[in-house]
């Protein structure tokens, strides 16, 4: 198989076609097997055209007031902390205006009933599959992830043989 780079980091071998493996695995790509039909909307269409656009015109920070409360989101975002202690933080009074930002997919539950008695009543909780993916696939940094053509992807060049 021809390679157009090894990462001298990772040993991670990038094909032309966008795939990958490692020294471990051989792979198999289908081209021609995935079809795209048609074009959504991405994130930063929606982005740019969304009731804030004329905002983050004038601040490049928006929904933020300044780049520190930004930094401070960003640090948040990519930090070790729990929920409860990131819930404790929002719910500070200075940081109340970070309800602008976009809401990712919402908690559902529904009750079951079952014929047998539960001391408690059930409760199965989820998330709507549809909501996740498009919120993953408008995603801007997560657009250059997804590669739609499928592939086998043997342990050991035996397989492939």
């Amino acid at each position: 198989m021809d390679h157009d780079r090894v990462d001298a980091n990772t040993g991670v071998e990038y094909g032309s076609s966008g795939s990958w493996a490692d020294y471990s695995e051989e792979v198999e790509v289908y081209d021609g097997a995935g079809k795209l039909w048609g074009v959504g909307k991405t994130f930063m269409d929606q982005f740019n055209e969304d009731e804030y656009a004329a905002e983050r015109e004038q601040n490049r920070y928006f929904p933020f007031t300044s780049k520190p409360d930004w930094e401070m989101a960003l640090f948040i975002l990519w930090s070790d902390l729990s929920m409860a202690d990131i819930d404790k933080y929002l719910n500070l009074e200075f940081v109340r205006h970070a309800e602008l930002l976009p809401a990712p997919s919402q908690w559902k539950y529904q009750r079951v009933t079952t014929k047998f008695s539960t001391t408690k009543t059930l409760q199965i909780f989820y998330q709507d599959t549809i909501e996740c993916l498009q919120s993953l696939l408008s995603h801007p940094l997560l657009a250059a992830s997804f590669d739609f053509i499928p592939r086998k992807v043997y342990k050991s060049a035996e397989c492939a043989v």
